[in-house]
């Protein structure tokens, strides 16, 4: 009826066509299936008019929706890859897998022109649960072929894949930011955006805020009419400087190659994906690789939760019973065969001294240092023991560890030029001894102004350029500034709070400064008074930081965790900074206690400032974490563990 009605090229005709085709795969009939798939595709496609060779495939471009010429695609190759025995066509194993890939390279052209097409950020994060099963589909493929092959080339193949669907939405925001400094657009138009985005970023911010529905739709208002003077205003820079379109969709994934020319002798980059029922680990040394697929655990999620629970755990303490630590050594050692399987663990060979962690999905949630790199037999004693748990075989006692989203994004922090900075270091702490914020009752933190303090002193010795902001001084209206560019390490002391349904309004306390408030414009005479330096610096309100520093540290709470997104891993604070121009971060992934965070961050500060090698902050935090676990005191995992290092 579609197709009388309206035609073969639509995607009415292209969807039922894919339902027919369904229906055959769910039977077993395989080539039938495969005939239909292939209409389908040719009725998404205005440029193909192959209707009988199912082999064939057509250059990707004029097609009439993505959704339905992805799932033909997806289904053609997998058809190829899986049940090439039912389809008697006269072609080798190999070249079945070959079509499958081909069919898959497609699939992802048109993802990357697809992504292109989608304005909104929050649309573009969706979008990637339709691309993970095609991406995992490809790296599977890509092994496939190289064991009937043996040619490493699919192998490197496999690892683009990985890349393409890790963090793509970040890397493009990234290369958009750079793209507006280098692509010879007028500082009218670069100040213009960024006024926008400010604007979209406060009406959102405002409209969740709103106590009635006449100031919600007030602000509702505004905010469309923002976002769609941003749109238009992007629209005119894509179309009339090409070298801001090229710079900003062009990234490509980072190749096993270009790590290898930047990896030290001393370091290995480990990758994770994660599929349905497999994970692949791609492993990455100076002169040789590694690819890895392993079955995936059974009930993983669960059994991420059970571990970091058993770590996060202090109520056993004050009840004197170590359950929770039974659990969390079986799991430890669980999981690091699990992530470091007997291959991977051959080759880590005995030169090297740095994990590089590329996370995928809810692993970005667990902190490998803890892993215990054999059974521990010790028989427990008590809570008050130094030794049961500083003899521990955690993970970190082999290697200084850190963690990136992808690596493309390592490395474009590798090799990324910047500006530097005139001062060393700044310490902001609003120690909240007042404890209120704006009428919130908020807990004094006095041992943050000893750790800043602390540090502080610790550069004036080294003849280093640092100042401290305290009390009020430590307010949203200097992190706001364009004064915090001038800093190479951003020091943060305070809480921060995660909102997991809703990232961008996640925040980090501030001190509260009235007198940054402008009370006479006209939205305040009006009640509605924007109140961004009201003290909650909202992760929204981060990513237009003008931040120039190498390093920014969040000494609070739970600034490293955030919400899941297939593709984007943890959407949290550390992309939020990384955006606004922080190369290195150090996070925490959970509530953290005041007098082992201020040791672990000084003995941090100390190895940093007598370090001089490259991977200084990774090999300083790494150290630090070691010091605290041979003091004893504080070598249960929950005091040292929740700082990670995000970037170096």
């Amino acid at each position: 009826m579609y197709k009388e009605l309206l035609g073969d090229k639509n995607f009415f005709v292209a969807h039922s066509y894919n339902t027919i085709g369904n229906v055959y795969t769910d039977k077993a009939e395989y080539k039938t299936a495969l005939k239909y798939y292939h209409l389908a595709m040719y009725s998404d496609l205005w440029n193909f008019s192959d209707t009988t060779d199912i082999t064939q495939l057509p250059v990707i471009k004029d097609n009439i929706e993505y959704d339905q010429l992805l799932q033909s695609l997806q289904a053609k190759a997998r058809i190829f890859a899986y049940h090439s025995d039912s389809l008697d066509l006269g072609l080798s194993k190999t070249e079945y897998l070959q079509l499958a890939l081909k069919h898959l390279q497609a699939a992802d052209t048109l993802i990357k022109k697809t992504y292109h097409e989608i304005s909104n950020e929050a649309d573009k994060c969706d979008f990637e649960k339709t691309t993970d099963s095609i991406y995992n589909d490809a790296i599977n493929v890509c092994l496939l072929l190289y064991d009937q092959t043996n040619d490493d080339k699919y192998l490197q193949q496999a690892f683009y894949f990985s890349e393409r669907n890790k963090s793509y939405v970040l890397l493009e925001n990234l290369a958009a930011t750079k793209a507006l400094k280098s692509a010879g657009i007028p500082d009218s138009l670069v100040n213009l955006e960024h006024e926008l985005n400010m604007k979209i970023i406060n009406y959102t911010i405002l409209r969740n805020k709103a106590d009635n529905d006449s100031i919600r739709n007030l602000w509702y208002d505004r905010l469309f009419n923002a976002q769609q003077s941003h749109d238009s205003l992007i629209t005119v820079l894509e179309t009339q400087y090409p070298d801001y379109y090229n710079h900003k969709y062009n990234t490509k994934p980072t190749s096993i190659e270009q790590l290898q020319k930047l990896l030290p002798d001393t370091s290995i980059l480990i990758s994770y994906s994660i599929a349905d029922s497999t994970m692949t680990i791609f492993a990455i040394s100076k002169k040789d690789f590694k690819v890895v697929q392993v079955p995936l655990l059974d009930s993983l999620s669960d059994k991420i939760s059970l571990y970091l629970n058993s770590i996060r755990n202090k109520k056993e303490i004050h009840e004197k019973s170590h359950k929770s630590i039974d659990q969390y050594q079986t799991l430890a050692y669980e999981f690091y065969n699990f992530l470091f399987p007997a291959e991977i663990q051959d080759f880590l060979n005995r030169k090297i001294k740095n994990l590089i962690i590329i996370p995928d999905g809810e692993l970005a949630k667990l902190p490998f240092e803890t892993f215990h790199t054999s059974k521990y037999t010790a028989q427990w004693t008590n809570w008050l023991s130094k030794t049961y748990f500083a003899d521990m075989p955690y993970l970190i006692k082999k290697y200084n560890i850190s963690y990136n989203y992808s690596a493309t994004l390592f490395y474009q922090t590798l090799t990324k030029t910047h500006q530097s900075a005139k001062y060393d270091w700044v310490g902001i702490a609003p120690v909240f001894d007042d404890g209120n914020i704006n009428g919130l009752y908020i807990p004094p933190l006095p041992g943050t102004e000893v750790e800043v303090d602390s540090i502080y002193n610790l550069f004036i010795t080294k003849n280093k350029k640092a100042l401290v902001k305290k009390h009020k001084q430590a307010n949203e209206s200097f992190v706001k500034s364009s004064e915090i560019g001038n800093y190479k390490i951003v020091h943060l002391a305070t809480y921060g709070l995660i909102n997991i349904v809703n990232p961008k309004f996640s925040y980090i306390l501030l001190a509260y400064d009235s007198t940054a408030i402008d009370t006479t414009s006209i939205d305040a005479k009006i009640g509605l008074i924007t109140s961004q330096n009201e003290g909650i610096l909202y992760q929204a309100e981060i990513y237009n930081l003008n931040l120039n520093a190498d390093l920014v540290v969040l000494s609070a709470c739970q600034t490293g965790l955030g919400k899941v997104k297939r593709g984007e891993g943890l959407i949290g604070f550390s992309r939020a900074f990384m955006y606004a121009g922080a190369r290195n971060l150090i996070v925490s992934l959970w509530s953290v206690d005041d007098k082992s965070t201020s040791m672990l961050m000084i003995n941090f500060y100390k190895n940093l400032l007598n370090s001089k090698k490259q991977d200084k902050f990774s090999k300083s935090l790494s150290e630090a974490k070691r010091q605290i676990i041979k003091d004893g005191k504080y070598a249960h995992p929950y005091f040292w563990s929740p700082f990670i290092l995000v970037g170096e």
